[in-house]
């Protein structure tokens, strides 16, 4: 891969390499929200969909585009590593509102050229964040999707 993007790929793996991710103690994680989690996820996407929450807005033009998502802070952590980058992108700084997500976009200029870029600060909540990247990733059209995020570390 060629070009800006390319050049986008390489820093944010140089600096989430540099940033390393701490260990946290064992933990257990459910999948299964049950109906009532279901319900809220449902409620959630559809206050995103029909109210106003934020989406990406740069229009479609002949700039590579590139969605890049990153998470909130998740059992019991202060942090999100990912999160913590999508927020140094993003000059207001601001954490999801009650929708579940944080969008917002820039056009970057790198030395082969703009690109355009979509920013998804996104809550840890099952489900509620696949729809919004899919969601933001229809109207938006990027060439390339980075998501990143961070794993448990358990310990045996």
């Amino acid at each position: 891969m060629n070009g800006p993007i390319s050049v986008l790929l390489m820093l944010a793996s140089i600096y989430l390499v540099s940033c390393g991710g701490g260990g946290q103690e064992p933990s257990e994680l459910q999948t299964d929200l049950g109906e009532e989690g279901n319900e809220l996820v449902l409620s959630f996407f559809n206050r995103y969909q029909t109210q106003q929450a934020e989406h990406c807005t740069i229009p479609r033009n002949n700039n590579p585009r590139l969605l890049i998502t990153g998470f909130g802070p998740f059992n019991g952590r202060l942090k999100n590593l990912s999160g913590d980058l999508i927020l140094r992108w993003n000059e207001a700084g601001q954490n999801p509102n009650n929708f579940g997500v944080n969008a917002f976009s820039s056009t970057w200029q790198t030395p082969e050229g703009e690109v355009d870029v979509c920013f998804l600060y996104l809550s840890v909540i099952w489900d509620l964040a696949a729809a919004i990247v899919v969601e933001e990733a229809k109207s938006f059209e990027p060439d390339l999707i980075l998501s990143m995020g961070e794993g448990i570390a358990l310990i045996s």
